[in-house]
């Protein structure tokens, strides 16, 4: 048996069809052996080492004579590794298709490590198996830290999320077994997952979880449960998070009439989408199985989400598959609003950049490939130290099912500088912004000097009223930073103009930057 070859390809066959929010090429990519389906399962699992960097997570549940094994790759200044830290075989004890599911499951012990979740298909005798791992500063544990199993043919595990959704201070697991149709809700506590379900429901079968995100901005996370052999046309259901935890029954239903989803299985996907629109309230995608697919975005709010899609976006032709996966991907263009990623099963994948009008009406990126290209994406985090979000994308089936999986890395919205003004010539440099969101406190405005220049920062709010000045005469060449105290600053977005002024009198006005205050 061949093993498995962790390569980094030099030369990538996909072509993007366009880039905005990420680089057109990927700047690392893997291949998994023989029969691997490496990358049926991705994800962005945050810092597991605590290196400073995000880290990545990848499946190949058919490595290994179909006993499966998962591969962790750390981020660092210079991308991902081209070779897995850890990694771990499917064996007899965990169940065979190892890597079925990867997922994040944030600081569950708070170690200040990033830990994550990986399912099988289980051991002889049950149905799927969930095993979470912790993060350490010499890499996950060598052994799960806790573990579940499911009944003979329940499909258990085969779709799970984290999120706060209670007041104990620790994040919960929400475990989905497709073929009987539950949901299970493993609290966190001191001692790590609780070894029994503390909530569970019944949706039908094929049942799928997402969220882990705030749509009511409350304070708790809230869960996404998508329903779609609920009724003839499908549901979707959303549980709020309080301080007791979940509630028995769901704080909001969707059915697929309600919007036109007649017959196609409405909500056979579902995620959380993160704020799209900056309004700070966490919104939610929903996929049918219609011909072409359809994906529709509800907006978040202070009684949970609106009823009525605030975008709609569908497939480009009969059988396109589009929505059969669905991701929030962070921030990837680093302009202060969450992004999303929707793959398709017929080779195609695009993201769409959010705004302050919500989602845009065409991808800002969108790329297509042969080996089932696109069918699985998951944001990175921030992989490189950059400030903004990447993105992780494979194609299992590529390579003679061997499988593949590429990483975009995201790229800031910065328009070229422009100098005017005489002098003895002008002031040349660049600027960023940082945090987006800032939740009080300080937002900091880094600039790049190429020499030395006086700084005239302005802020103004949406309505276009000065909200704060800062003037800084004589700042050297290099790298700079102004603070704003924004503790004061309403909620909102707020746009800042800086405008350098050169010792001889020659000026720069910087592209118009953009930042978010939420409370």
């Amino acid at each position: 048996m061949r093993t498995l070859i962790l390569a980094l390809l030099l030369a990538c066959p996909l072509r993007p069809a366009h880039a905005g929010a990420l680089a057109s090429s990927s700047a690392w990519s893997v291949t998994g052996s023989a029969g691997a389906y490496l990358g049926e399962s991705l994800a962005g699992v945050g810092d597991v080492t605590g290196s400073g960097y995000s880290d990545v997570l990848v499946g190949a549940y058919g490595a290994a004579g179909s006993l499966g094994a998962v591969y962790l790759f750390p981020g660092g200044p210079a991308g991902l590794a081209t070779g897995a830290s850890w990694s771990l075989t499917g064996t007899a004890l965990l169940g065979a298709g190892l890597g079925t599911v990867v997922a994040a499951a944030g600081d569950l012990n708070h170690d200040g490590y990033a830990d994550f979740v990986v399912t099988s298909k289980g051991p002889v005798g049950t149905s799927g198996a969930a095993y979470l791992f912790l993060g350490g500063p010499s890499g996950p544990s060598a052994a799960p830290a806790w573990s579940a199993t499911g009944a003979a043919g329940s499909g258990f595990a085969a779709s799970v999320v984290s999120g706060a959704f209670s007041n104990s201070g620790y994040r919960d697991l929400a475990v989905a077994s497709v073929a009987s149709g539950s949901v299970a809700l493993y609290p966190g506590t001191a001692g790590g997952l609780s070894a029994t379900a503390a909530w569970s429901i019944t949706a039908g079968a094929n049942v799928v979880v997402g969220g882990g995100q705030d749509i009511n901005h409350d304070g708790y996370d809230d869960l996404i449960v998508g329903a779609p052999s609920s009724g003839p046309n499908g549901q979707v259901w959303v549980f709020l998070g309080g301080p007791s935890g979940l509630p028995a029954t769901p704080s909001w239903v969707l059915d697929g009439s309600a919007v036109g989803s007649l017959g196609s299985q409405f909500g056979s996907s579902v995620a959380g989408a993160g704020d799209v629109n900056g309004d700070g309230y966490a919104d939610l995608l929903v996929g049918d199985q219609s011909s072409a697919g359809t994906v529709r975005l509800f907006l978040g709010g202070l009684g949970g989400p609106a009823s009525t899609p605030a975008w709609t976006q569908s497939g480009p032709s009969a059988g396109a598959g589009f929505g059969v996966h669905l991701a929030g991907t962070g921030d990837l263009n680093a302009d202060g609003y969450a992004d999303v990623y929707i793959g398709a099963n017929s080779g195609f994948a695009d993201v769409f950049t959010g705004g302050p009008g919500g989602l845009g009406s065409l991808p800002a990126w969108s790329a297509s490939g042969p080996g089932a290209y696109g069918y699985v994406g998951a944001g990175a985090g921030d992989i490189n130290g950059s400030g903004h979000s990447d993105l992780i994308v494979s194609a299992y089936q590529a390579s003679g099912h061997e499988g593949e999986a590429y990483l975009y890395l995201g790229l800031p919205i910065q328009a070229s500088p422009t100098a005017t003004g005489g002098g003895s010539g002008p002031a040349t440099g660049s600027s960023r912004v940082y945090p987006s969101p800032v939740r009080g406190g300080t937002v900091h405005v880094a600039l790049n000097l190429a020499s030395a220049t006086d700084a005239h920062l302005r802020i103004y709010n949406e309505a276009g009223d000065l909200a704060c000045s800062v003037d800084q005469p004589g700042l050297a060449a290099g790298p700079q930073v102004l603070d704003v105290d924004a503790s004061r600053f309403a909620r909102g977005a707020y746009f800042y103009v800086c405008t350098l002024v050169s010792p001889g009198g020659g000026t720069q006005v910087l592209p118009t930057g953009k930042f978010l205050v939420v409370h």
